[in-house]
């Protein structure tokens, strides 16, 4: 299928599959866009996200947008089958240890605030964030968002705020590191000061 968000959904749309295998890193953008689109469809497709990004930022973020589960590609191929079998049949599907993190949560009363600065991103800023750490000027993010520059400068200083990060060279440089090295939610923040 297609590596951008146009080309999946217009694929989506003239093929009109039952469910849609997604990574979340496509060539305009962020997948969590493409899944609220998905779901907004008349007959929208069941979404398994299969991606190489950490489960622990990701899962939960991809279920609010509209998709019923999430594997990792360092998943066994007896995982991603059971995924693939449970979200058609209308089920969440999340490794085990997620989904016990998850179900935790919920029962569990917060304790102070423990989300790392990456958490704290929305889904909009992440994506701007990943974005930024594959290259891309704020003129480009914008169009390939559709939305003004200035939109993506605010989002810029948002990220720079909540990484603790006081430059724009700073935050290229955390943006790579977590793009391209998989740098920790905590070694990306704070690595300007």
């Amino acid at each position: 299928m297609s590596a951008d968000t146009r080309h999946a959904m217009s694929d989506v749309v003239a093929q009109g599959p039952n469910l849609v295998i997604l990574d979340l890193s496509l060539a305009d953008g962020h997948g969590f866009e493409l899944i609220k689109d998905l779901r907004a469809l008349a007959k929208p497709p069941s979404v398994l996200v299969f991606s190489t990004h950490e489960e622990d930022l990701y899962a939960e973020r991809v279920l609010e947008a509209g998709a019923l589960g999430y594997v990792r590609k360092t998943a066994s191929p007896e995982e991603l089958a059971d995924g693939i079998r449970r979200v058609l049949a209308g089920q969440v599907y999340l490794s085990a240890q997620m989904t016990s993190k998850v179900l935790l949560r919920k029962v569990t009363p917060p304790r102070g605030d423990h989300q790392s600065p990456i958490q704290a991103l929305s889904d909009r800023e992440l994506q701007v964030f990943e974005l930024i750490g594959r290259g891309q000027s704020t003129k480009q993010i914008a169009g390939n968002l559709g939305v003004d520059t200035k939109t993506i400068e605010t989002y810029r200083a948002r990220i720079k705020e909540k990484l603790s990060l006081d430059s724009a060279p700073s935050l290229m440089r955390a943006a790579f590191q977590w793009v391209n090295h998989g740098a920790t939610p905590e070694a990306v923040s704070g690595d300007s000061r």
